[in-house]
């Protein structure tokens, strides 16, 4: 479900399994300018870094993404200070990235984006399934996080859940 979004309390739009739903309770003249919010919004797509020191892993990630309509992979990293940079500069709607990257924990630098720029969203991979490690995660600005034996199957699942506003998982 894509996130709600509410004009004066007379308009709601969400989104699930690719497919738009408006709920509007206005006059005609309205419901018609709210009509090309709606249009506006299901033509909108979300803009994903990836950050991973394996490039096999960022290519499979990629080629799960690229099939997803209403979602593109506008960059890829193996390094801290890039991606840093990157969201600077061009702040993506959402980084998918591995917590051990370069064999470190990063919850710093997830700390450190989501102070500069609240719109950018975070799911993070990791191998291990530690229910340790993923409070730290979410406690770091998170919303997501997957292991990695079970990110091919759970992805895209992942990334319209977190773009919704909700944690993945709800549950560890």
């Amino acid at each position: 479900m894509f996130p709600c979004l509410f004009l004066q309390r007379s308009f709601s739009f969400e989104l699930q399994e690719g497919r738009g739903y408006l709920r509007v309770s206005a006059d005609s003249a309205r419901r018609k300018k709210l009509w090309k919010i709606y249009q506006w919004i299901c033509t909108m797509s979300v803009r994903i870094l990836l950050a991973d020191d394996h490039e096999i892993i960022r290519a499979g990630l990629r080629s799960l993404i690229e099939k997803e309509n209403d979602m593109e992979v506008i960059a890829e990293t193996d390094d801290i200070m890039i991606m840093l940079e990157f969201v600077k500069k061009d702040e993506p709607d959402l980084i998918i990235m591995e917590v051990g990257m370069h064999g470190t924990r990063n919850i710093d630098v997830i700390r450190k984006i989501t102070g500069m720029t609240r719109k950018t969203q975070f799911i993070c991979m990791s191998m291990y399934a530690t229910e340790v490690l993923a409070r730290e995660v979410f406690k770091a600005g998170a919303m997501g996080y997957l292991v990695k034996h079970r990110a091919f199957e759970e992805l895209i699942s992942a990334i319209r859940c977190v773009m919704a506003g909700k944690v993945y998982p709800a549950h560890f």
